[in-house]
């Protein structure tokens, strides 16, 4: 997408209107494999927007599984 579209572009009252934003969702455990996407979307663009959630909350059958239960 990122060569398809470019970087990011925000028009004049903040909004974006072209480009790619990436969401990375932080899950227990999981601090080593973010730094690792983390680090493949820096080689990808030269400042790529990254959107980092950490508000992962376990729900439904998800605390019947401990490494994603906290």
């Amino acid at each position: 997408m990122v060569r398809q579209v470019g970087g990011l572009s925000i028009d004049a009252n903040g909004v974006a209107t072209r480009g790619v934003i990436v969401r990375h969702l932080v899950m227990p455990g999981g601090l080593d494999e973010s730094r690792h996407i983390l680090t493949f979307l820096a080689g990808l663009s030269p400042r790529p927007v990254v959107n980092i959630m950490d508000q992962y909350r376990p729900l439904g059958r998800a605390a019947e599984f401990a490494e994603i239960a906290r």
